[in-house]
């Protein structure tokens, strides 16, 4: 299902399904909903054809391609307010560690270490969650996983993420298996130091 899923969202693009098939062995998926459209638009051509050619009826054939049309809207429609609710929850999650930020002297505030590393893990969920819904395309998902593995080098900042990842500090199961995996190959690189 997955390959399947894959090829879909990478439109024949060879840098994009290679992209696609990396995440993959990251335990970065595809939700099968991104791959609903062109599903519907397949079936109800494959359908209406069948129909136009066997029965002969181009209003019946009509009828079928409207219910589609209409299927292919629904499934957009509800991806649209996916996207829209992870827009707005990670732009009312700024405002709160912008807000933590700016009481960093008492005991509700946070430290701008601690808070530099949860926005990167923020960018990184943020990222995979637009991936996971069709909504970037892989080789993007990719050079933003790449990006954040990156960080690595700077001096503590894998230590933090280990940190925050082992706790789980609110973030998706999603989001803390592909922490936890590029923590685990970057302590497995000689000196711990991650070439990106």
């Amino acid at each position: 299902m997955q390959w399947f899923l894959r090829v879909i969202a990478s439109a024949g693009i060879p840098q994009d399904f290679r992209a696609a098939s990396t995440l993959a062995k990251m335990h970065v998926y595809l939700h099968p909903i991104a791959a609903l459209r062109l599903t519907i638009a397949f079936s109800t051509a494959a359908i209406a054809l069948a129909v136009g050619y066997w029965a002969e009826s181009w209003q019946l054939v009509t009828g079928i391609l409207g219910v589609g049309a209409l299927g292919i809207a629904y499934v957009e429609w509800m991806l649209e307010r996916r996207e829209s609710a992870i827009n707005k929850f990670y732009e009312r999650l700024k405002i709160s560690n912008d807000y933590r930020k700016s009481i960093k002297d008492t005991d509700l505030g946070m430290s701008d270490e601690n808070l530099y590393v949860f926005s990167e893990i923020d960018n990184l969920e943020f990222v995979v969650e637009q991936y996971r819904i069709g909504y970037i395309s892989p080789a993007l998902a990719l050079r933003a996983v790449n990006t954040f593995r990156g960080r690595f080098g700077i001096k503590g900042v894998a230590e933090r993420i280990s940190e925050f990842a082992g706790i789980g500090c609110g973030y998706s199961p999603e989001t803390l298996v592909i922490v936890r995996g590029l923590l685990e190959k970057h302590l497995t690189v000689v000196g711990g130091r991650d070439p990106c």
